[in-house]
């Protein structure tokens, strides 16, 4: 199904799943350690046709909608377009589950889901600048970090330590310090300093 039949199709469902239930979300997954797939540049070439349409067509409603996606992405395993988003109190969640419902219907060879976060995008960042503004203090506790990121559902921070004998309690010390939105890992690596 071609591009503008895909956004015909979507916009045609939309209006008839209006009065319908909201569609279910898709249950979280484990964290993936895949780049998140966003633009028909970068589309793995296993993809479906319409896929970049599908992503852009979440991406619309959620903007029309008042939710600001941590991420909206394609996964090969398990072939659908997946849009995270935070909790968003004060926007039309409803009507966005419906929308996202009518693009997955219209979808042909994929599916079209929502996983719920924990935070925003934007919270997640902040805590990560806390950690990396605190490395000096962590390494004078014995916590060497060696990098941080941002999982890929957008709303938990990772944190790769060198040298720890007990990771758990290196969790249990971040988790402690910056709240339950830290996981830690033992890096590969070995720092440098």
């Amino acid at each position: 199904m071609g591009t503008v039949k895909v956004m015909a199709a979507v916009a045609a469902l939309a209006a008839v799943l209006a009065g319908c239930a909201a569609a279910d979300t898709v249950p979280p997954a484990a964290e993936s350690t895949k780049a998140a797939i966003t633009t028909a540049t970068n589309m793995p070439p296993t993809a479906p046709p319409g896929v970049s349409a599908a992503i852009e067509g979440v991406k619309a409603s959620a903007k029309n909608r008042g939710i600001l996606p941590n991420n909206v992405w394609y996964e090969a395993v398990p072939n659908a377009v997946i849009a995270i988003i935070p909790p968003s109190p004060d926007a039309d969640v409803q009507g966005f589950k419906a929308d996202v419902a009518a693009i997955s219907a219209a979808a042909d060879g994929f599916t079209v889901g929502i996983r719920n976060a924990l935070r925003s995008l934007d919270e997640a960042k902040a805590i990560q600048r806390r950690v990396d503004a605190d490395t000096a203090f962590l390494r004078s506790k014995g916590i060497n970090i060696t990098a941080t990121g941002i999982t890929t559902n957008g709303d938990s921070v990772l944190v790769d330590v060198v040298g720890a004998e007990d990771i758990e309690a290196v969790k249990r010390q971040l988790i402690d310090r910056y709240g339950p939105s830290i996981d830690a890992q033992t890096a590969a690596g070995v720092a440098s300093y």
